[in-house]
């Protein structure tokens, strides 16, 4: 058995390296435009932004950037276009191209934002370009998220999530989600790429993901692609912010509830965010409320990245968050706590090959203690090293994702008070896996994401993921997405 685990580990990395690395083929007497499109101030890398190459004003290629800004257009056949580049509250971009054969011409553009005066307003239903491409993906950002009001100085990703079809909590107190019939256990929260194992705060309506620290967000109610592996119900990948390259800034807030600061600015090179949180919920809520409600909670968090390049971006993440309460305030006995500890790396780069690679390093940890009725103490802590890769180039005309995954994971609990045999001790998992998601087009109204999840560890598996997208009456119409797949949890 162990044999077979280690051959299937290093075939199942050795695909991965392969896909990742493979060199971008370009289709016969066909040329290929790609590129990086971010913020002009703050580096930021612009989703959604609009793509075309047009030939006497008439569009004869277009696209759309992706969550890291990229973009690419294959099978573009030699000649002059003028590139146009777009998106509403930026000023565009416009430049002669001429592409020869074969070639490969990497265009990576900085937009700034402009004002912007609107004539009127016309409410359709026409959905955002990342929404009409993955329909099981809700792009949440912090306007959405300033939507849903909270008792504090600003919106929480936690709480806009819980307005979202097929998904529930347990009320005020205990910081769970259910998705979709599915346990806590089941979801995957992400941020900037390391998993998070307790990120919703011991109060249901605050989490470590407060509006201002937000830059965006993914949620996947189920049907997401094979790039996520090891969860049956949702997907959340969370996507912090960067500091502010203008000029140092610092803040801070109190209210009722809660207590906040933030502090940001340049450095030589790079950016650093930090921001610290502090609940006063315990202290105000017998003024306030006429009953001590025994709920306390707190988070810090410290970002660095890296800004000096375009095309090639770091950022160096720590986060610290600590919840303590009664969740019956009647049991002066009873009382629960869990915390948080996270660093993590994540680096993206545009290679000279024309491929985009985004690669994470992470440290996770979490520990959870509870007493319950009578002073039975149950206590629990798992932690997790990991490093993974992900790819995005093309194999000819087709677009390819693909990437690897290695973890170790580690669990100790000790339930001996509650139970009497078999309650102590510690698990260690090993994990190991792979992935490949080519985009295939069917004509010119069918899209399918023919994915599959290659797992050699902790039990080797094959998941097959299965997406399509059908345009029954054209490109930006009426769109009728479908997805199918084996998800286990490991």
């Amino acid at each position: 058995m162990t044999r077979f685990r280690l051959d299937a580990i290093a075939t199942t990395i050795a695909a991965a390296v392969a896909l990742c690395c493979v060199p971008v083929v370009a289709a016969a007497q066909q040329a290929a435009i790609l590129g990086i499109v971010a913020d002009s101030i703050t580096g930021r890398p612009l989703e959604n932004v609009t793509i075309t190459l047009d030939v006497g004003g008439r569009t004869s290629y277009s696209t759309f950037t992706d969550r890291n800004g990229f973009y690419q257009i294959p099978g573009i056949g030699a000649g002059t276009y003028t590139l146009r580049i777009r998106r509403v509250g930026y000023l565009g971009h416009e430049q002669i191209v001429t592409l020869a054969a074969d070639e490969q011409r990497r265009v990576s553009v900085r937009l700034g934002e402009t004002a912007m005066v609107l004539q009127g307003v016309v409410v359709t239903a026409e959905q955002a370009a990342a929404a009409a491409r993955e329909p099981e993906r809700k792009v949440v950002t912090p306007t959405d998220i300033r939507m849903v009001p909270v008792p504090g100085g600003s919106g929480d990703l936690v709480t806009y999530v819980q307005t979202l079809p097929g998904v529930t909590t347990t009320g005020d107190r205990g910081g769970q989600l259910f998705v979709r019939g599915g346990t806590p256990a089941d979801n995957l929260v992400l941020v900037d790429g390391i998993p998070i194992y307790q990120p919703f705060h011991i109060l249901g309506f605050y989490s470590v993901f407060p509006q201002d620290l937000v830059s965006g967000a993914d949620f996947y109610a189920g049907g997401f692609g094979a790039r996520y592996q090891g969860r049956t119900a949702s997907v959340l990948d969370v996507r912090l912010r960067d500091g502010n390259p203008l000029g140092f800034r610092a803040m801070a807030s109190v209210s009722p509830f809660l207590t906040e600061a933030l502090a940001e600015g340049p450095v030589e090179g790079a950016t650093l965010l930090a921001s610290v949180r502090r609940s006063l919920i315990e202290e105000t809520s017998g003024t306030l409320l006429g009953a001590t409600q025994p709920l306390t909670f707190e988070s810090q968090l410290f970002k660095v990245t890296t800004t000096h390049r375009s095309d090639d971006r770091c950022s160096l993440l720590a986060l610290h968050s600590a919840d303590r309460g009664r969740l019956d305030p009647e049991d002066q006995e009873s009382q629960v706590s869990w915390n948080n500890l996270l660093f993590g790396i994540r680096c993206v780069t545009l290679r000279r090959s024309g491929q985009l690679l985004e690669a994470h390093w992470g440290y996770t940890r979490s520990g959870s203690d509870a007493v319950a009725r009578g002073a039975s103490r149950l206590e629990s802590s798992i932690w997790r090293v990991q490093h993974d890769l992900h790819a995005t180039g093309r194999i000819g005309l087709i677009p390819v994702e693909a990437g690897y995954e290695i973890y170790l994971e580690a669990m100790n609990y000790d339930v001996s008070e509650l139970l009497s045999s078999g309650t102590q001790g510690r698990d260690d998992v090993w994990g190991a896996g792979a992935y490949v998601e080519p985009t295939v087009p069917i004509g010119s109204s069918i899209e399918v994401r023919p994915g599959v999840a290659l797992v050699a560890l902790p039990r080797a598996a094959v998941e097959p993921r299965r997406r399509v997208r059908w345009e029954p009456i054209g490109p930006s119409k009426t769109a009728l997405p479908g997805s199918l797949g084996l998800y286990r949890k490991y």
